[in-house]
């Protein structure tokens, strides 16, 4: 059993251009509605205050995910050198020693990296105490 629209939606068009036949599985009426009509209508993009809010250039980008790897590495040393040094422990203190190490490790490098979201969760974690 097949189901066909008039007009095509542009994402069949394109299916189609590739050769394709584009096919809706599904629960409810409820995907229907959202691939036919959407969801809500969504608000014009307002460029100054996106600038504002600094947008995700490139480089920004690539420099914070350059840095994300790079505390995900010194992590995964830690974690190995840790479990390398405790090969006997059982498996709990293992489990519980690799989480707490890779944490703090990959804390302490996102901080000395100077990763926002890192000084952001310090500045959030102060502020509950202080409360």
């Amino acid at each position: 059993m097949g189901w066909s629209v008039t007009p095509p939606l542009p994402r069949e068009e394109a299916v189609a251009g590739a050769g394709g036949l584009a096919t809706l599985a599904g629960g409810t009426g409820f995907y229907l509605k959202a691939l036919f009509e959407g969801l809500f209508a969504e608000p014009p993009l307002d460029p100054a205050r996106r600038a504002r809010l600094g947008g995700l250039d490139d480089r920004r980008l690539l420099r914070a995910t350059a840095k994300t790897v790079l505390a995900s590495l010194v992590m995964a040393v830690g974690v190995w050198g840790f479990l390398t040094l405790a090969p006997t422990s059982g498996a709990f203190v293992r489990g519980l020693g690799g989480i707490a190490i890779g944490a703090g490790l990959f804390g302490l490098t996102a901080l000395a990296l100077r990763i926002e979201e890192a000084h952001r969760l310090i500045g959030l974690i102060q502020l509950r105490r202080a409360e």
